[in-house]
């Protein structure tokens, strides 16, 4: 998950649409689900301006994520792990 903050700089960032807080609230879940998922936060993805972003190893990219969106993840990956 991005994490990327830009202060002072006028361009987006994921940070600055709450992709921090996001990624404290995915570890939680992930945690709580006792899911064998690792949350890592990167500084940046190259997608600013579509932020906050979320990828998944060798999946997609997940734009605009929030709560929502990463619930059906979650709920996917769930589902998928043995």
């Amino acid at each position: 998950m991005c994490i990327n903050f830009r202060p002072f700089s006028g361009q987006p960032s994921c940070a600055y649409r709450g992709s921090r807080e996001l990624a404290d609230w995915l570890e939680a879940e992930v945690a709580r689900r006792e899911l064998n998922i690792r949350v890592e936060r990167i500084v940046c993805m190259g997608h600013c301006a579509k932020g906050p972003n979320v990828k998944v190893t060798g999946g997609d990219f997940i734009h605009g994520a929030d709560q929502q969106k990463l619930e059906v993840l979650l709920e996917q990956l769930a589902a998928d792990s043995p």
